[in-house]
């Protein structure tokens, strides 16, 4: 039924966390469904408070670290491929992969919605999308001035040192 993971115990380190793929998209379930049903007390109420996705609560979630996850992200097919994708057929490096790129996306999409839900420290959430996920203030400078480029006003300035001939005087 489920896509089981082959490992070469003789050439390997610790061996994968999860043995499917199947496996690995349950934790993740759990771990976004435990997110979203999130209850706490507060004095003699319990009430409803969802908590947040983030790639560091998925992988503690899934009983690993970060750069482990990130490890289950790559699909291993550079040159310096991980002992857990040395002993992985291809085809299951790529499921693991794409399962963990979801799950990212999962995280990302949410981090970006609330910077429009006003849900979150709007600082706090810029920075988690410029550090995790590679967005960028985007600065644009008008090189034009005038309607010349630089290149048109260097063209000009060049051609104003050029020594003028002075007319030719009629006699």
């Amino acid at each position: 039924m489920g896509s089981t993971l082959t490992y070469d115990w003789e050439n390997a380190g610790r061996p994968p966390k999860f043995e499917s793929v199947e496996a690995l998209q349950r934790a993740i379930a759990i771990y976004f469904f435990d997110c979203d049903n999130n209850m706490v007390r507060m004095g003699k109420i319990i009430a409803h408070k969802p908590r947040p996705y983030t790639i560091s609560g998925l992988a503690y979630a899934l009983g690993t670290s970060r750069n482990v996850l990130m490890t289950y992200e790559d699909d291993g097919d550079g040159d310096e491929a991980s002992a857990f994708h040395k002993n992985i057929k291809p085809e299951l490096r790529q499921e693991f992969s794409n399962t963990i790129k979801q799950a990212k996306e999962m995280i990302r999409v949410w981090t970006e919605e609330m910077l429009y839900e006003g849900g979150g420290i709007t600082t706090g959430v810029i920075f988690n999308l410029k550090n995790n996920w590679g967005f960028k203030d985007k600065t644009e400078v008008d090189n034009k001035i005038s309607g010349l480029s630089l290149t048109d006003l260097y063209a000009a300035s060049q051609e104003a040192k050029k020594p003028v001939d002075s007319p030719a005087v009629p006699s």
